[in-house]
């Protein structure tokens, strides 16, 4: 998905400078802002968490936004009853992700 949005906005640059709108300018858009991707909680793993993570960087996501709630029985952060992996294995995780 980050792939794609780089490429949308890639082309959405190119198009902007064909039509020579340049920075300053009545309508110019800055595309190239950084983008945060929400990889859950992993999905799976710590080799799916490395692996996600070495796409992520390849897609070209800026920031990645790992969760610590268990997938199955995710809740919002504001309500009750929210459960939580192991702290130790949120941190496998993270750190086979750095």
């Amino acid at each position: 998905m980050v792939n794609r949005i780089n490429n949308t906005f890639r082309r959405a640059d190119q198009i902007q400078w064909a039509n020579n709108i340049e920075p300053g300018q009545a309508g110019y858009t800055d595309y190239f802002l950084p983008i945060v991707a929400d990889a859950e909680a992993g999905f799976g793993g710590v080799l799916n968490a490395f692996e996600l993570m070495k796409a992520m960087i390849e897609a070209g996501a800026a920031a990645v936004h790992f969760e610590d709630q268990l997938a199955a029985v995710k809740k919002c952060g504001h309500m009750g009853g929210k459960v939580l992996v192991p702290t130790q294995e949120a941190v496998q995780k993270l750190i086979s992700a750095v």
